[in-house]
């Protein structure tokens, strides 16, 4: 059996546990790289009771030479903890009022954010998956559509190949839809280098830096495939800055999301998310992450984004350009709206977000993130659990 990584059990310090399989088939516990207690652990045997549950997922996985990291070890409050006190968010959070922050202007003088609508498909080089080919997937888009579609939107769907998966590229323009290269974009040749060298690791983190990217540059709304618009008042594009916040999977801490972001161009949100993730990928950052960070394993992990490129990420942003005071005539919906809105249809993932009213001001906002993580390429996963299926039949 080829084992070619290990797998890291804690989250952001390596004084957590570390999983490690060696070649007589043994899980070794450590912390701080210290031989605590050896656990004999046969693969192919039933758990017992003395071993978590997850660690039976590490089993299968590793029997068929697959890494599968625990998505929900990423949740872990220690790790929150961690990192937003690292990070100091911790305390601005209890100095902020994170319902709206707006002067003492009207909000709705002048449309600042362009009416733009921007979304993002980034492929691998190999095996890059069509966008469109899941019904659920364009019918939450097409709902969109004829949402913004009365309002006469510029919707724009960008990419970094269109010689990749052309059927994509020629259904989204059948439906109304520009189709764009990154590349295309000034800041893009700036970021080139750091875009691929991401994109190399995980086209999720691309993704997300692609956002932010336009945003930057172009301004507009930024929306998920999965962030379906039920109603959207124009008066919003008043803002400088338009966004949500949720306490979903965070114990506590205030998460801004990456899923609906509106911005005039260039705004400074943006600019401190782009220098923070330019900062993050530097070797010199990089040589400083623990061993779980730097792990083979956690690298390939859909929630490693979370932290490095995601919601994680830019609620740092949001904070250090709160701090310099320089947010603007900015928007953010709290917990309290994202949360207890209703959309016409019933679904139980993550925000169902509905506006009415920020100050004086009537505002009608009805959106949802269905969150069916559509960019995750699922097929490994299954074909190990088919694998080990087969195996324990036999």
């Amino acid at each position: 059996m080829d084992i070619k990584s290990y797998l890291t059990l804690g989250l952001l310090a390596s004084s957590y546990p570390t999983l490690l399989l060696n070649p007589q088939n043994k899980l070794n516990l450590h912390i701080e790289n210290y031989l605590i207690k050896p656990l004999e652990f046969k693969l192919r045997n039933p758990l017992t009771q003395d071993v978590s549950p997850f660690l039976g997922k590490f089993g299968m996985a590793l029997n068929h030479n697959f890494c599968m990291y625990p998505s929900y070890m990423m949740m872990l409050r220690e790790g929150f903890d961690s990192y937003f006190e690292e990070n100091q968010l911790h305390e601005s959070q209890q100095q902020l009022n994170w319902s709206y922050q707006q002067n003492n202007r009207s909000l709705i003088e002048s449309q600042k954010i362009p009416q733009k609508v921007h979304y993002v498909w980034i492929t691998k080089d190999r095996g890059a998956r069509n966008p469109f080919s899941d019904f659920e997937q364009r019918d939450m888009l097409l709902k969109s559509l004829e949402v913004l579609n009365q309002s006469q939107w510029e919707i724009n769907l960008w990419t970094n190949n269109l010689e990749i998966v052309p059927d994509a590229w020629e259904y989204a323009q059948s439906i109304g839809l520009n189709v764009l290269q990154l590349s295309n974009l000034s800041i893009y040749q700036k970021y080139a280098k750091l875009f691929e060298q991401i994109r190399s690791q995980n086209v999720v983190m691309a993704s997300d830096l692609a956002r932010f990217l336009i945003l930057y540059e172009q301004g507009g709304l930024y929306l998920d495939f999965d962030q379906v618009i039920y109603e959207f008042d124009m008066r919003l594009l008043g803002f400088d800055f338009i966004g949500y916040t949720t306490e979903t999977f965070s114990f506590g801490y205030l998460i801004t999301e990456t899923s609906f972001v509106g911005s005039i161009p260039q705004h400074p949100i943006i600019s401190e998310y782009l220098n923070q993730v330019k900062s993050y990928f530097s070797d010199n950052f990089q040589s400083l992450l623990s061993p779980h960070e730097s792990s083979p394993c956690f690298r390939d992990c859909f929630y490693k984004n979370m932290q490095a490129t995601g919601p994680w990420r830019l609620s740092v942003a949001f904070d250090r350009v709160y701090k310099k005071g320089a947010l603007g005539n900015t928007l953010f919906m709290p917990q309290a709206i994202v949360m207890n809105g209703s959309c016409p249809q019933s679904d139980d993932s993550f925000e169902c977000l509905k506006l009415k009213s920020v100050g004086r001001e009537r505002l009608g906002l009805t959106t949802k993130h269905f969150a069916t993580e559509v960019w995750k390429d699922w097929s490994a996963d299954r074909e190990a659990l088919r694998l080990f299926a087969i195996d324990q039949l036999s």
